[in-house]
């Protein structure tokens, strides 16, 4: 929140002018985002679907995933020492992986514009992501994959994360699909939106017309018609017959 701040001098004749300051505090740390959720698994990768997360203390800045196994070969450990040993890319956040910390080994940072939406991320997939490796996993180990939310503001960063339910190893053969009814209606919840969004639209530009044309043909039946001719108000009072008149009737 941002706050601005006066101090001004008393004197019994009055104020003097204020000094004023306007400053922020402190973001709060973010609520934890999303599970990720496993979506299937092929050689040497993990798809996993991640959402967006909803923060009130401050700023998305980032999303970051995190690899993490407990197996006692030292997987983990040779993939940080690898990153390491690399030509590290200058990075404006830190390493979740010691900021918050967590175990394991940071695979991808993605920007906020990125995850903007729900969608699938493949762990594995040999590519980079925001200067962080995201290389082949190793068939037949048990990985932990974690989904962190990021959010930086006056040079502090805050971190939060969510994990996967259990872990999960890449298939050594073809690709898996695990998608679960849960997955599939997070995922199309966004669509699913947009269409009732659209459909909602339509059927009021529908319901306008239909407003329209009754008011119409309403006010064209009530309009009164134009006879032809229309007599005099002399020729009103004279159109009766001379006989009767002198008549006295």
């Amino acid at each position: 929140m941002e706050y601005l701040v006066e101090v001004a001098a008393a004197t019994s004749k009055g104020y003097g002018p204020a000094a004023t300051i306007s400053t922020w505090t402190e973001i709060g740390t973010p609520e934890k985002p999303p599970k990720p959720l496993v979506n299937a698994t092929g050689p040497g990768t993990i798809t996993v679907l991640i959402r967006p997360a909803v923060l009130t203390k401050g700023p998305i800045s980032a999303y970051f995933i995190v690899i993490f196994t407990p197996d006692n070969n030292g997987t983990t450990e040779r993939r940080r020492r690898a990153a390491d040993d690399r030509e590290r890319v200058p990075r404006s956040l830190a390493d979740p992986v010691l900021h918050i910390p967590l175990p394991g080994v940071t695979v991808a940072q993605l920007a906020a514009d990125d995850v903007k939406l729900a969608r699938y991320f493949v762990v594995g997939d040999g590519q980079s992501y925001g200067g962080y490796e995201n290389s082949p996993l190793t068939a037949d180990i048990l990985y932990t994959i974690y989904y962190v939310v990021a959010s930086s503001q006056d040079g502090e960063t805050k971190m939060n994360y969510a994990s996967t339910d259990s872990p999960v190893s890449p298939s050594s053969g073809e690709l898996k699909v695990t998608t679960s009814a849960q997955e599939a209606y997070m995922l199309g919840l966004d669509v699913i939106i947009t269409i009732a969004v659209v459909g909602l639209s339509l059927l009021l530009i529908v319901l306008l017309a239909v407003i329209f044309v009754i008011y119409y043909c309403c006010c064209k039946r009530r309009r009164p018609s134009t006879p032809l001719s229309t007599p005099s108000p002399i020729a009103s009072t004279m159109n009766f017959s001379w006989l009767k008149h002198y008549a006295g009737n």
